[in-house]
């Protein structure tokens, strides 16, 4: 009886870790996939030369995944070129361990 409970009670253990460290891999999985958005969506602004559509157009596909996009841009003294600064605020969140927290991405854009 004893073996019995001991077998249950690791079964158990096994299935509560397996769990949860499928959790875990999913929000890093998430996580690195805002990475990207951001970078990807830096490297759009930056080659477009700070266009006000693209600007919108990226900011409208951050919110269609639950991303908030923020984009500032500089004139470089008043030499028409732009630079910029960019933030991307994103969810971490683990289910299983009630974890949820907002993180943040922030880069210069050139």
């Amino acid at each position: 009886m004893d073996t019995v409970l001991k077998a249950f009670m690791g079964i158990f253990l096994l299935l509560l870790l397996t769990a949860i460290s499928v959790g875990l891999i999913g929000a890093t999985i998430k996580a690195d996939e805002a990475d990207y958005f951001f970078s990807e969506t830096a490297k759009k602004i930056s080659v477009s030369h700070f266009s006000d559509e693209v600007i919108m157009e990226c900011k409208d596909n951050a919110k269609e995944k639950g991303y908030q996009l923020t984009v500032k841009t500089f004139d470089v003294n008043g030499s028409g070129k732009k630079v910029g600064k960019g933030s991307l605020l994103y969810e971490f969140c683990v289910p299983i361990l009630g974890i949820k927290k907002q993180y943040r991405i922030e880069s210069n854009i050139w």
